[in-house]
């Protein structure tokens, strides 16, 4: 299959059997998501808690995502409501991981193919995690909240629907 961006053309390495695969092992993890996102709803932030930041890692069809509270200055929150550590309650486990490749038969050395169903599942998890994320009450949600992968200048902010390079309410 061809696929035409721009004056660019490409060849699409990865099928619609592949992408329907990457589809359902994401979506194998629904309801876990969403409960793992209500009791990060509960938790009790510190009163300076601007955003809470969503970092996604990927690495050759693993995804992970790990949390990261953020004062309105972009610092990092160390503690909750209750003056105890983050990283010695609950907080330091919320995380969300999928295995986007599962079943999908893509060898790792074929680099193409990785890097394309890469792009795919990391798009439709933008658009998975917003759904779910929303599904969770998380429209609601007083902290602004952004997924952003590894490292980036701008996230996704998950109340708004939008690019932003600003990470607090």
């Amino acid at each position: 299959m061809i696929r035409t961006t721009g004056y660019v053309r490409t060849i699409d390495m990865i099928s619609d059997i592949i992408r329907a695969q990457i589809v359902r092992n994401i979506d194998a993890e629904r309801e876990d998501t969403i409960e793992e996102l209500r009791e990060i709803f509960s938790y009790p932030y510190h009163a300076d808690t601007g955003a809470l930041i969503f970092r996604l890692e990927v690495d050759r069809g693993a995804f992970g995502i790990n949390l990261v509270a953020a004062d309105r200055d972009g610092g990092y929150i160390r503690v909750n409501s209750l003056g105890e550590s983050l990283y010695a309650t609950r907080f330091n486990r919320f995380g969300f991981g999928w295995s986007a490749f599962a079943n999908c038969g893509i060898n790792v050395d074929e680099i193409g193919r990785l890097q394309q169903a890469g792009r795919f599942a990391t798009r439709h998890l933008y658009e998975w995690f917003t759904d779910r994320f929303a599904e969770a009450g998380g429209l609601d949600f007083p902290i602004a909240c952004v997924l952003i992968k590894h490292e980036a200048s701008r996230g996704w902010h998950l109340q708004q629907r939008t690019w932003t390079t600003r990470y607090s309410a």
